[in-house]
């Protein structure tokens, strides 16, 4: 995979470690694509192939996805009419299911699905109108977060129960119908940008019909990752990283892009007040620390600041007392933007095609020194330890920006 470097000129620097993810065993063979749904994850962070394509259409790799829990919920109106999307109300939650399907690829990474029928009544005659979104995750994260599906199909938000995102999936589903039954016809022509399924029933008024679903999630969080060379292990006793402004709440319907369908958080009333810790290390092997988490999407923003936390008189100030940790913002001096195919899938706001900066999108923003997040982007920060914890602005760390991780990439700062 190519990838691209840029190099900022920082007063002090933030942390985190590139997480590596664990590739499942071969497992079953899988099904044809239209008769699953499939968890389309990121690249494994090893033995990966350079990508071909720069296709935009959707991320171009399959690749390891954590999740192993799966929740399908069901908004439907019977109408023959299209009105609003708000008309689609809340039905019901399909009880939820196990991800255990996997099958490796030739390039190393791991595809992971499952099957799902679903039964349901047909309206006769007026027909009826369905929209399915799925949600994946982790069952170990399952407490990280609340569901609200809310009363129709616009309304559903996801809150996180802490600061702290766990790794999710997320994603519309449909029938398949394939073959289509007696008697149905079907509309599929509001899927691509509303994701429902319309169907119009002749014939036979309250025909009950089981169809299976497919569908594709993609990863709705970031991830920063921040690693650390040269920790000077006799001063250092551990690091930790705060963000102002972190995201708690997000929007299960919206255009944050083509393939994430979701709305990111642009409101400060969504998000934790105060400093929030994201990330601690104090352990140090080979004189490195590594820290990694996740965020939700958002347009607002988040300040970030390194502490280091020194051992017990190791470090003075100047009357002679101990100091135990010193703070250092992270103020990279340029903005740094994903431009072209990068930035084409990260809308703002709901179905509108305006940018975020026109035609470019900020991953920072130099003019008010915040970092802002987008599904399924990760962002790299590393360097010694002299350059993150700098008393001046002649240093510089590096910063890797990989948009839907496993893509190529061209980052430029302006």
């Amino acid at each position: 995979m190519k990838r691209s470097f840029i190099h900022i000129i920082c007063l002090g620097m933030l942390v985190a470690s590139c997480a590596t993810e664990d590739v499942a065993d071969e497992g079953v063979s899988r099904a044809e694509a239209e008769d699953v749904v499939t968890i389309v994850g990121g690249r494994p962070d090893a033995a990966l192939m350079a990508v071909q394509s720069r296709a935009v259409s959707e991320p171009s790799l399959y690749g390891v996805a954590k999740a192993d829990k799966m929740l399908i919920w069901v908004y439907t109106k019977n109408q023959y009419a299209w009105g609003n999307v708000e008309d689609l109300v809340y039905k019901e939650t399909l009880p939820e299911m196990d991800v255990v399907n996997t099958q490796q690829q030739a390039n190393g990474s791991i595809d992971r699905w499952v099957k799902r029928d679903y039964t349901f009544t047909a309206n006769g005659a007026t027909g009826t109108h369905f929209a399915m979104p799925a949600l994946a995750y982790s069952e170990a994260d399952k407490s990280l977060f609340a569901l609200n599906t809310g009363s129709n199909y616009t309304a559903a938000t996801l809150s996180l129960t802490t600061t702290q995102a766990p790794e999710m999936y997320f994603g519309r589903t449909r029938f398949t119908f394939n073959p289509v039954p007696t008697l149905i016809t079907v509309y599929d022509e509001k899927w691509e940008s509303d994701g429902w399924t319309y169907y119009y029933k002749t014939g036979l008024a309250n025909a009950n019909y089981t169809q299976p679903m497919s569908g594709k999630l993609y990863r709705i969080v970031s991830q920063v990752n921040v690693s650390i060379a040269d920790v000077p292990t006799d001063i250092v006793e551990r690091f930790e990283v705060f963000a102002a402004d972190v995201p708690t709440k997000l929007y299960l319907y919206g255009n944050h892009g083509k393939w994430y369908p979701v709305r990111a958080t642009t409101s400060s009333a969504d998000c934790a007040a105060g400093a929030t810790l994201m990330a601690a290390a104090s352990t140090f092997a080979e004189g490195e620390a590594h820290m990694s988490w996740f965020m939700l999407p958002s347009e607002v923003g988040s300040t970030m600041t390194l502490r280091i936390h020194y051992v017990a008189g190791a470090v003075k100030d100047g009357s002679g007392n101990d100091v135990a940790y010193r703070d250092f913002p992270l103020r990279p001096v340029k903005s740094a933007l994903m431009t072209g195919d990068d930035a084409e899938c990260y809308y703002n706001g709901v179905q509108t095609a305006t940018l975020k900066n026109g035609t470019d999108v900020y991953v920072y923003n130099s003019s008010n020194n915040r970092f802002y997040s987008y599904a399924n982007v990760r962002v790299n920060i590393t360097g010694k330890y002299e350059n993150f914890a700098a008393e001046t602005q002649d240093v510089s760390v590096t910063l890797e920006v990989e948009p839907s991780y496993e893509r190529e990439h061209t980052i430029t700062i302006n």
